[in-house]
């Protein structure tokens, strides 16, 4: 069985799903699988993945259930002890993966390890930021105010602290680890509820391992859909810590406006580093 499952959801990325692939198979760490969630794409990036020629790759195909969905359909799917999570539009380092099962390694108490991500444009240029945690210590605030993980591309995860999380959905009638009936905030909602409700445990690499791609027409361009998607996402970690979002909602809130008008990241941000 491959030790890590890497797990990358597809959806109209024709363009990008053939480089973020193969960032994946130049890894130096080769013992893994990938499983490329078909998320009912209407162009060429099934037949992308089905052309790579590399047995390692598995394509999975379903309806159009979005990111959560796919995530949750390649995690269904995987083999391998730890998960890692790869969106289609982004790039990996060629060590990712082997910094982060050395990472995993020696610390046997650590449930998800995480790096930093350099920001690339559409082109693959780099930006000149890098998004990082303020701080390698993390407590369950951080990740209800500000996302210290940055983007869906950075962690690696052991299956077994996944689990831990798991939950029936009644309302698709399947297992989740990541709530479907977001579509935006499908992230950051999972990241808190694995701190929060599943006593998870995040290490982090101050490398950027990842490469994030700046997407001006994305999700998080939508500013108005993605605050009240946003609050949603407050309102379901109050029902389970109400004492967190009572002490730092508000502070929660002001940060979303912060960092709304800039895009998947803070451009006008003048230091070289965007700090979550």
């Amino acid at each position: 069985m491959p030790r890590i499952t890497v797990v990358i959801p597809l959806y109209q990325t024709e363009a990008l799903i053939g480089e973020a692939l193969r960032s994946v198979l130049d890894q130096t760490f080769d013992d893994f699988e990938v499983v490329v969630v078909d998320d009912g794409s209407r162009d060429r990036g099934p037949d992308i993945v089905r052309a790579c020629g590399d047995g390692r790759v598995r394509l999975v195909q379903q309806e159009n259930r979005g990111l959560a969905g796919a995530r949750n359909t390649g995690i269904r799917e995987a083999r391998g002890e730890i998960v890692a999570l790869l969106d289609a539009h982004d790039l990996w380092m060629p060590d990712k993966l082997a910094r982060h099962v050395g990472h995993l390694d020696g610390d046997p108490a650590l449930d998800v390890s995480f790096a930093a991500s350099r920001l690339i444009d559409q082109d693959g240029e780099d930006v000149g930021l890098v998004q990082r945690p303020i701080s390698d210590r993390l407590e369950a605030v951080d990740f209800f105010c500000r996302n210290p993980v940055g983007n869906g591309s950075v962690p690696v995860i052991r299956k077994s602290a996944l689990d831990r999380i798991a939950f029936f959905d009644e309302r698709f009638g399947r297992v989740c680890w990541f709530d479907e009936s977001f579509r935006q905030s499908e992230d950051i909602e999972c990241w808190t509820r694995m701190v929060v409700q599943g006593g998870l445990r995040f290490g982090y690499i101050d490398e950027a391992l990842t490469l994030y791609r700046v997407n001006s027409g994305g999700l998080s361009a939508n500013i108005e859909a993605q605050l009240a998607t946003w609050r949603r996402f407050r309102d379901k970690v109050a029902s389970y810590a109400p004492e967190l979002v009572a002490r730092h909602g508000g502070r929660a809130e002001a940060y979303q406006f912060a960092i709304w008008p800039v895009g998947r990241c803070a451009p006008m941000i003048p230091a070289r580093r965007c700090r979550l």
